[in-house]
């Protein structure tokens, strides 16, 4: 029962970023097609997959902490991005770019994921949860109403993704 309980909030974790990214795109009110949701979920579900199975073969070379920071790097680099230009965040590829930048980390929860004996069933809990809370941030950030927000809007992506970047990079 433990061992399911961990590998739910397991899911949750990997699950967290979606959310982020979900409400940041929902108040700048563009909406994420549900296609190109389910493709980054099942995609983060190949990546943790494939990354467990990694995990299980070469255990502790590569230090987890180590692709974090790598990862939170990238999406502070994403953040800075968004200062300096004007991306097109309703194109297709820019969703491309998120898919893989959040996936970076997601190598990094599968390898331990999988270096802890974690069963196989965390890769589709992870990517369904991932869904989720994509959607649950969309519409979470279409229905803000706060002021405040809803001004800054065009730098609240790049904010959050630098917010979301810094915390892997000094909690890890």
């Amino acid at each position: 029962m433990l061992n399911i309980l961990v590998t739910f909030l397991l899911s949750l974790l990997v699950s967290l970023d979606g959310y982020v990214i979900g409400f940041s795109f929902g108040l700048k009110r563009i909406r994420i097609p549900l296609t190109i949701v389910v493709m980054i979920a099942g995609f983060s579900s190949v990546v943790i997959l494939v990354s467990m199975g990694i995990g299980h073969l070469i255990g502790e070379l590569v230090p987890i902490k180590n692709i974090q920071v790598f990862a939170g790097l990238l999406l502070i680099g994403a953040g800075l991005y968004h200062f300096l230009q004007d991306p097109p965040l309703y194109r297709r590829s820019y969703f491309l770019m998120i898919a893989l930048f959040m996936n970076i980390d997601n190598i990094g929860y599968g390898i331990q994921a999988g270096l802890a004996q974690r069963p196989l069933s965390f890769a589709p809990l992870a990517g369904l949860l991932l869904c989720v809370s994509i959607v649950v941030g969309v519409i979470h950030g279409q229905e803000t109403k706060n002021r405040f927000l809803l001004r800054y809007v065009s730098i609240a992506p790049a904010l959050l993704f630098i917010i979301l970047g810094l915390s892997k990079v000094l909690l890890s």
